[in-house]
């Protein structure tokens, strides 16, 4: 379980703060979600899939469930409790800049952390 809390471009009235599970972590993805009433509330998709300059980083977003009850209105309460309108643009703002600077720290610190028989895989 992670307790998100962020204020997209440092801004208070852009907080979101969410209780979310872990479904998934591994080479591959990372998935968090957040139930309400046992439905799907948020979910979280991030796909890694290695290509040949390096690693394509794939997100999708979902909010709402695609049950009867989530059809129905549900979705609509969702949608605007969650991650409101300008909220939403402001979010994917905010995790354009986030995983775009992934570039600029994380090899670096991936070779930090290599042992020595992950390098000769590489």
């Amino acid at each position: 379980t992670l307790h998100i809390r962020e204020a997209f471009q440092r801004d208070p009235r852009n907080l979101l703060d969410v209780t979310v599970t872990v479904e998934r972590i591994d080479e591959q993805s990372a998935v968090i979600r957040h139930r309400v009433l046992g439905l799907s509330a948020l979910r979280l998709v991030n796909t890694f899939e290695p290509i040949p300059v390096g690693v394509r980083y794939t997100t999708e977003l979902t909010i709402g469930s695609a049950t009867w009850p989530g059809r129905h209105g549900l979705n609509r309460l969702l949608r605007g409790r969650i991650m409101p309108g300008e909220q939403a643009r402001k979010w994917a703002r905010h995790h354009v800049e986030e995983v775009g600077y992934l570039e600029h720290f994380l090899p670096a610190l991936y070779d930090a952390q290599v042992t020595p028989e992950h390098a000769e895989a590489r």
